[in-house]
């Protein structure tokens, strides 16, 4: 019985995100499903509490610094360890292409984390241990390549349920892309080809053969949400941690930057890029004053250089730091809309994004 609720109750749940992903206005069935779903979950809450709730677990970081142990390979995956287990993940190697036009895509940047769990799908799954951060690019090929990784000697909590790993392709002007797995060997690209599979090379999934196809994001509208959802594969491991998504971050931040540009009068824009207090906002859905993770990053190491203990963010980011205008301008557009359109997409994106945000709330 306890099976057949939980898939329940997970095919119910994907069918809600799948609304939320398009978003789109969630009909009145959906309405009921998320109904029956909370209501799933309070029932197998309150069935796990009459058994004796268990203490909570305080989350573990892994310190940065200290690197990820390398790879070995006579590690094997969930074999019990100590106090927890040792997990071992092969090398991943894939393509990523333009979903229009089939042509490589140089700069995408592939990344997310891993991270164990506990809990049950009818009572929830909890974060117990973020395990390590990753970030790279694809080249001017569109290749990237995820080294094969294990988590050496260090008993470890929790599960590798569905966080092992949060994988995330961002490039601005596309959609962005994510899934979670319980392992990297789950990964299938969308490459629209049937039959479609990796072959294995010295430990690596490789699955270049079929290239991952990126949908463009060909309205203001779209590029928005991906901008947006850009942050979801993103956990921070220690102070430091934000430098395991550097080229990432400042992807982000750049996109911010050339949103307002495209969004707001150059008269209207501050000497860091942002739209001047008191300015009308021909966007409202967009957070014009709320500044970027990266500006963010200067501001403190400018307060607090003589005891910062990261990277030099002004050094990692140079160029990109307040001077939007010249710098920030040269980062390439899939579609700039032209001087006739602006207006009309600025009042037609506003509209189509204030529905949008309804349909969340």
């Amino acid at each position: 019985m306890k099976r057949y609720v939980a898939m329940v109750f997970q095919n119910l749940v994907s069918l809600v995100f799948a609304h939320k992903r398009k978003r789109r206005a969630m009909p009145c069935f959906a309405k009921l499903v998320w109904a029956l779903c909370a209501s799933l979950s309070i029932t197998a809450c309150d069935s796990s509490r009459s058994g004796g709730a268990a203490p909570e677990e305080k989350m573990v970081y892994y310190n940065s610094k200290g690197g990820v142990p390398p790879p070995r390979p006579e590690t094997t995956s969930g074999v019990p360890f100590g106090d927890g287990k040792k997990y071992t993940e092969p090398g991943l190697r894939g393509k990523i292409v333009d979903g229009a036009t089939q042509k490589p895509l140089e700069g995408t940047m592939v990344y997310g984390y891993y991270a164990t769990q506990k809990g049950s799908l009818g009572g929830g799954k909890q974060l117990v241990e973020l395990l390590r951060s990753f970030e790279t690019a694809t080249d001017a090929s569109g290749v990237f390549t995820l080294p094969a990784w294990d988590t050496g000697d260090r008993p470890v909590k929790g599960e590798a349920v569905t966080l092992f790993p949060m994988l995330m392709f961002y490039k601005p002007g596309y959609d962005t892309w994510h899934n979670n797995f319980r392992s990297i060997k789950q990964w299938d690209p969308k490459s629209g080809i049937e039959g479609a599979d990796y072959e294995l090379k010295d430990g690596v999934y490789d699955w270049t053969k079929y290239p991952h196809r990126m949908v463009p994001a060909n309205n203001e509208r779209d590029r928005y949400f991906a901008l947006s959802d850009a942050a979801i594969g993103m956990q921070f491991i220690g102070e430091c941690g934000w430098e395991a998504y550097a080229k990432t971050l400042l992807a982000m931040h750049i996109e911010r930057k050339l949103m307002v540009q495209r969004y707001v009068p150059a008269i209207d824009i501050d000497v860091d890029g942002y739209i001047k207090e008191g300015r009308a906002r021909t966007h409202p859905s967009v957070e014009y004053l709320t500044r970027t993770f990266v500006d963010q990053l200067l501001e403190r190491y400018r307060q607090n250089s003589s005891t910062w203990k990261c990277a030099n963010p002004a050094a990692m980011f140079a160029g990109h730091d307040g001077d939007s205008q010249r710098n920030v301008s040269k980062a390439p557009l899939v579609k700039s809309p032209s001087a006739e359109t602006l207006s009309q997409k600025r009042v037609d994106g506003s509209a189509e994004i204030g529905k949008s945000k309804k349909a969340k709330e």
